[in-house]
């Protein structure tokens, strides 16, 4: 199985993504920047409803749970360290030559996975009540004959009465492709962001104008776009914090080193070197 992130980015790079419900298949086409403009002319009158009814936000969803003891910090850190693993034993994988060493690594692998997905799910399921979730079931029923269809060229839109079937694995989705954290591994993935310093212009990465580049294509680029700026231009940034995208995002000058340990091994050195320094890393200062 693919890290979250890498299944993320083959998503936004090919512009849709496969929703299965009860062995039926359909198909979330990516909004366009343009599309995504004009469905938010009717966002903000949602969100007033999502208010008047009462509804809280993901974050106080999520704060319940935490005062409840519904869910937990450790609950997350379990989280993380489960995608830390199986990203570590895939990784190993190809190296095991002895047989009976791969057959216990690769159940180890499937239990780790097994445990992430229950974790994930119950994580969700705080929030399918949330002001977001109401305010996407609203856009979503105006829309979704332009953006959900059983097929992969887009020409049979789903009927209403499928919408209803598919909404939350569609809504599941759209907030995962939305994760600022997905974004920015995804971006920062070794190949992909590799493309930042080949194009001196990044809008031409995905060979398309700014308003026909899907919402998720776009912000991939501006998170890249962010992360790359930091590491040419924050110099006093240390080695620990140059291979956690994370950590780079939310690096500022005036913050201290952090002691804690990093949870990722991405190998930013490496880029780096073979760019012959960051200094000659030559990122735009602006999407265009």
């Amino acid at each position: 199985m693919k890290d979250l992130h890498q299944a993320a980015l083959a998503e936004i790079i090919q512009g849709y993504s496969v929703l299965r419900e009860q062995g039926v298949e359909y198909y979330f086409k990516h909004p366009l920047i343009l599309d995504f403009l004009k469905q938010s002319l009717h966002k903000e009158g949602f969100e007033k409803q999502a208010d008047i009814i009462g509804l809280k936000s993901e974050e106080e969803l999520l704060q319940v749970a935490y005062e409840s003891g519904s869910w937990t910090k450790e609950n997350d850190e379990t989280i993380k360290s489960l995608e830390f693993s199986v990203k570590s034993k895939n990784r190993f994988l190809p190296k095991v030559e002895d047989i009976h060493i791969k057959k216990n690594l690769l159940n180890q692998i499937e239990e780790d996975e097994n445990e992430l997905k229950i974790l994930n799910f119950k994580k969700r399921s705080f929030v399918l009540a949330s002001k977001e979730a109401y305010v996407s079931k609203k856009m979503t029923s105006i829309f979704y004959s332009d953006i959900l269809f059983y097929d992969k060229d887009f020409k049979e839109p789903i009927t209403e009465e499928d919408l209803n079937k598919c909404f939350i694995k569609y809504f599941e989705k759209f907030s995962f492709l939305n994760n600022r954290d997905i974004l920015l591994r995804a971006a920062f993935s070794s190949d992909f962001f590799d493309l930042f310093i080949i194009f001196e212009d990044i809008s031409n990465i995905f060979n398309k104008t700014g308003l026909d580049l899907t919402i998720f294509q776009k912000n991939l680029l501006v998170y890249g776009n962010i992360l790359i700026s930091k590491l040419k231009n924050s110099y006093k940034m240390p080695n620990d914090i140059k291979d956690n995208p994370i950590k780079i995002f939310e690096w500022s000058e005036g913050e201290k080193k952090s002691k804690s340990l990093d949870d990722e091994d991405f190998n930013i050195r490496e880029k780096v070197k073979r760019a012959g320094g960051l200094e000659n890393i030559k990122p735009e200062d602006k999407i265009t």
